[in-house]
């Protein structure tokens, strides 16, 4: 064979070879472009007795594709048996398995993998209950300022907080009633605490003679702040309905630390707050009373929160706060003293 013909035989071969590299490069390229299943939004702790994974994916045209969930414990000692979903099925209840997990979706093609799902990460439960065991942690949230060491939650978020399951209940000075039960998706404990609205005031500001009582009365023409999403908050909605107090100006504030700058620049002269916890804002020349205003509002009673799935766990929560009722508002009530004590001493 002469010279030119091998160098026409090599030339065909290597393009013959490119050809072929192509082939296979285009048909991985196909395999990697090709749509996933993909796993819906699913929240990563999550409270559930049957929790339902569903995912979306765009099938193959002329393919008959079925599904193959697989869930992977944290735990290696314990397994979990491949879930079959069948054809236009998109969702699968993952049962008798709880705690951290994996989870895949598999797309078959006449029994055959040929795409999965990325990897996603959950944490079920049945319940609160549950998750204490398993964990042996209680996960609680907690409203206060800023520098406590708990995991810190603003106020209104606090409310709520258990209905996202990141913690098992929410203890705060949160007024127990049916309107944030509904529109939180919450429950209840039993109340452990009762107060009453009250007055935080700069003595410059009123006729200070030592009352524990302060007059509605006495509020007019004067500049009243309140924290938004509060008691006080629907009680000034009442106070503004009555034509009588219509000498009041009110200024919301977003946040106590607000409500403490208004105070001491003399913006507002008082701020309308729970009795019992408006002496976290008592600042020297200042004082707190209880408010008399003779309009109907329901007893102020503290309680704490839960998912509406946590019903065992406040259950437990509640059998404890009857045992120590006594003593938690006996404490209550020395705090109080103490801290007017130290009001009157400075």
């Amino acid at each position: 064979m002469g010279r030119g013909q091998w160098g026409t035989t090599g030339v065909l071969l290597a393009l013959g070879g490119s050809i072929g590299v192509l082939g296979i490069s285009i048909g991985w390229m196909n395999h990697v472009l090709r749509p996933r299943p993909k796993i819906l939004d699913f929240p990563k702790p999550y409270f559930s007795k049957s929790p339902t994974i569903r995912w979306k994916y765009e099938e193959l045209k002329h393919a008959i594709v079925t599904y193959e969930v697989l869930v992977k414990s944290h735990d290696p000692e314990i397994t979990h048996p491949p879930i079959q979903v069948p054809k236009s099925m998109f969702y699968a209840e993952i049962r008798g398995i709880y705690g951290k997990m994996d989870v895949t979706v598999n797309a078959l093609n006449n029994g055959k993998v040929f795409r999965t799902s990325r990897v996603l990460e959950v944490e079920i439960y049945r319940n609160a209950m549950q998750r204490i065991k398993r964990t042996e942690t209680l996960r609680v949230a907690v409203h206060a300022d800023p520098g406590v060491e708990f995991q810190f939650y603003p106020w209104p978020e606090v409310i709520g907080a258990p209905r996202r399951f990141a913690v098992d209940c929410a203890i705060a000075s949160i007024s127990i009633s049916q309107y944030r039960a509904e529109s939180e998706h919450i429950i209840f404990s039993e109340p452990y605490a009762e107060s009453a609205l009250g007055v935080v005031a700069a003595k410059s500001s009123f006729e200070h003679d030592g009352d524990t009582t302060i007059d509605l009365q006495s509020l007019q023409g004067k500049t009243v702040a309140f924290h938004k999403a509060t008691t006080a908050a629907m009680f000034v909605d009442t106070v503004k309905e009555d034509s009588q107090y219509r000498d009041i100006r009110f200024h919301m504030a977003e946040n106590n630390n607000e409500l403490r700058e208004l105070l001491r620049n003399n913006s507002v002269q008082a701020v309308l707050y729970d009795y019992h916890r408006a002496y976290a804002l008592l600042e020297p020349g200042m004082f707190v009373q209880y408010l008399q205003h003779g309009l109907p509002m329901d007893p102020d009673c503290y309680g704490i929160t839960f998912a509406m799935i946590s019903t065992r766990l406040r259950e437990r929560v509640n059998v404890i706060l009857t045992m120590h009722r006594k003593e938690l508002r006996d404490n209550l009530k020395k705090l109080v003293q103490n801290q007017i004590s130290q009001s009157e001493n400075e």
